[in-house]
C-alpha cells in the first residue's frame, strides 16, 4: 500500500466521522434526557419511602421494600460520583 493510499483511506474514514457521530447522538440518549430520567426515578423513590413511612404494615414488610430502594439509591448515587470525579480527572487544570 503507498502511502497516498493510505492517506485517500484516512481522509474518506475522517469524512464518515460527522455523520457516524450523528447516527450516535440521534440513537444516544442525551445528558438532558438522563438527568431528566434521574429526576423522575427520585421523585418516584422518594414517594415510594414516604408512603412506606406512613405505612402500617409489618416492619419487615417495610424493610423489605425499602433496603433494595435505599440501596439502589446508594449505587446510583456512587456510580454518578464516580463518573463525575473520573470526569474531572479528565479535565486539564486550567491554572496549568
Amino acid at each position: 500500500m503507498q502511502l497516498g493510499d493510505a492517506g485517500q483511506k484516512l481522509g474518506a474514514i475522517e469524512n464518515q466521522k460527522p455523520q457516524a457521530a450523528a447516527e450516535a447522538q440521534k440513537n444516544g440518549v442525551s445528558p438532558a434526557e438522563i438527568r431528566k430520567r434521574r429526576r423522575a426515578w427520585a421523585k418516584v423513590a422518594k414517594a415510594v419511602l414516604t408512603n412506606l413511612e406512613q405505612s402500617s404494615a409489618p416492619a419487615a414488610a417495610v424493610d423489605a421494600i425499602r433496603a433494595p430502594l435505599l440501596a439502589a439509591a446508594e449505587k446510583a448515587t456512587a456510580r454518578r460520583r464516580a463518573k463525575q470525579a473520573a470526569k474531572a480527572k479528565q479535565t486539564p487544570n486550567a491554572e496549568g
